[in-house]
Formats: structure tokens, sequence, C-alpha cells
């Protein structure tokens, strides 16, 4: 799943990308934080067993130690290096760090945009699917409960963003998923 998640957020930032006509420099700087913006969530889950970030680590910040270990980026700039740590880092927050600089916040915003547009589409079909088989991992194990925890519901009703640590039960996460509209 993630895996394939990955693949089509690459694809969705490069599309994005060119429908913006970024230079291809700056296409060639936005595809490798497509490609590693969840490479902690490998590490993530065999040492855990979980995607749920509050119940393990912080599956951004872990990445960019993964990043970091494996020398992976060391053949391209130091410029560069930093900036897709800094997206790579910061791209599951609630919101973007004030202290980015703006090229920092464009490539985050671009990425956020990416992964959000296929966990849409991962999410939708999921939900439309009524034979597909419950998705522990998908659901990031929460109850299948029709209850609505009071802090989601007090966030929404603020126009808020839910925060994940509130997420009690499926409802919770389908409401925090509408609230990103």
């Amino acid at each position: 799943m993630k895996e394939g998640h990955t693949r089509r957020v690459c694809a969705a930032i490069l599309d994005i990308g060119a429908s913006l006509n970024l230079s291809t420099e700056d296409l060639c700087t936005a595809e490798p934080t497509a490609w590693l913006h969840d490479i902690g969530r490998f590490e993530q889950y065999t040492r855990y067993g979980t995607f749920m970030d509050h119940r393990s680590e912080d599956h951004a910040a872990l990445g960019v130690r993964v990043i970091r270990e494996t020398r992976i980026l060391e053949r391209i700039g130091a410029f560069d290096q930093e900036l897709i740590l800094r997206v790579v880092g910061a791209h599951n927050r609630a919101a973007i760090p004030p202290e980015a600089d703006e090229r920092t916040r464009f490539f985050l915003k671009l990425l956020r945009d990416a992964d959000k547009v296929d966990i849409w589409h991962v999410i939708t079909a999921y939900y439309q699917d009524p034979d597909q088989r419950r998705n522990h991992a998908l659901e990031l194990d929460l109850a299948d409960s029709l209850h609505i925890s009071k802090p989601v519901y007090e966030a929404l009703m603020k126009g808020e963003l839910v925060k994940m640590a509130d997420l009690k039960t499926v409802n919770d996460f389908k409401l925090l998923q509408m609230g990103w509209i």
C-alpha cells in the first residue's frame, strides 16, 4: 500500500509541478521529496507494527533520520539536501512551520498537495467499495464506532484542523479528512 502511494505521489507532484510551469530544476528538486516523504513509514511499521505516529513516533522525523543514516542524498548539493530534509521532515505537520523560508514553503505545499491527492484517491476508493474487508492500517487501527469524539467535533465547528491525537474512532478519521477541504 505505501509503495503504491509513494509512486502515485511522485506522479502527482510532477503533474502539479508541470501545471505550474516549474523549471526542470525545480521538478528535479520536487520529485525526491515525493519519493522520500514516507520513507519513515517502513521503519515505523517494522519497529512498531503501526502507521499511527502518536502510537509510535513521527514518521517524518524518522524518515529524516533514515535519509541521513543511509546517506541517500549524498550525491546532490548540500542546499538541495537540506531543502529535501526540511520538506520531508515537515510534510505531515498540521501547519507549515512559520520559520520556513519561501522556497521550503513552496516545496512543502507542493508535496502536501500531491500527498493529499493520493490519500483522497485511496480513501474514497476504500469507502466506496462496500464489499471491501476492513483495512486496519488505512483506518489507523481506530475503533469502528458511531461515536464522534468531542475534541474532533469542536475543532471542526471552529473551522480548525483536527489533531491526529484526538482521533478515537473511524468516524473521527473521516471527519478529519473532510476537514481538509
